[in-house]
């Protein structure tokens, strides 16, 4: 598992379990005493995992109110989406905090209005989200354009320079335990300035923070129209098979862009962090 390029920042958790069995809720439980900081939901309250055995009966006993109010996470057992989805939380809390408070609100809005965009964005963006943190200027324009050779080929040391691409949701990490050509991410950016000192060594742990200020802006993330397609086996380095120009060449997988495509909504999900 932690061979695969897209777990590293989840490594030092994967190690610290103990597979010779299924880890249960107080394994998980005891890293977070290894996890950077205390981690809390959005109202300063400690997370823990707890089990889920049945299902909800009530509003408030479902997942995101759960976490939301109590700072109770539920997890299934013997269940790798839940298990991965603590993982997340343990490495990207801020993003998870910021996240959790606003489904609870559009949940808490939707239980009488019905089911709205920004609720489904937002659950795209838990379950597939990618952030990709870029000092690339043309980034956005090879991304929103499906503009795949130009991107991972013709500018492969700049993209490997200036770039870096982190999963973050947990059905999407899922999936990527058994890769396959075509599995296929929804990305935001952010865009940081050429001088950041944000690539410099530690910068992974500022992703959290990074993604938490995009995650925390209600103006983004509500529709899921505005995400980037993100060919998650493109990414320079990640793939054996990308070091071949034609592995971008397959167009089933590097779709081009639709005709009449709005690139001005993809912009939506893009913040810039003018400080370094």
């Amino acid at each position: 598992m932690t061979s695969l390029p897209w777990f590293q920042p989840f490594a030092p958790l994967i190690n610290a379990l103990n597979f010779d069995r299924w880890p249960d809720w107080d394994d998980l439980n005891s890293l977070l005493e290894i996890a950077e900081g205390e981690i809390t939901n959005a109202s300063g309250q400690p997370i823990r995992f707890v089990p889920q055995h049945r299902k909800p009966r009530v509003f408030e006993e479902r997942f995101e109110q759960s976490a939301y109010l109590r700072g109770e996470v539920l997890v299934r057992p013997n269940n790798w989406h839940d298990l991965i989805n603590a993982l997340v939380w343990m490495r990207f809390p801020k993003t998870k905090a910021a996240l959790n408070a606003r489904h609870f609100t559009v949940l808490k809005r939707n239980n009488v209005q019905g089911r709205s965009s920004e609720g489904d964005a937002l659950t795209i963006f838990d379950e597939s989200g990618v952030i990709i943190i870029s000092r690339d200027e043309d980034l956005v324009d090879r991304l929103s354009g499906h503009r795949w050779v130009d991107l991972f080929w013709r500018h492969r040391e700049q993209f490997i320079d200036d770039v870096q691409v982190v999963l973050f949701g947990h059905g999407l990490l899922e999936k990527s335990m058994t890769p396959f050509v075509g599995m296929t991410g929804k990305a935001v950016v952010v865009s940081v300035p050429k001088e950041s000192k944000c690539f410099e060594a530690g910068f992974d742990q500022d992703i959290d923070a990074l993604a938490e200020i995009l995650v925390s802006r209600t103006d983004l993330m509500t529709s899921g129209r505005g995400f980037f397609s993100l060919p998650v086996l493109g990414v320079p380095g990640w793939w054996a098979e990308n070091e071949r120009l034609d592995f971008y060449q397959n167009q089933q997988y590097f779709r081009s862009k639709k005709k009449n495509a709005d690139n001005a909504s993809l912009r939506r999900n893009e913040i810039v962090v003018v400080q370094s």
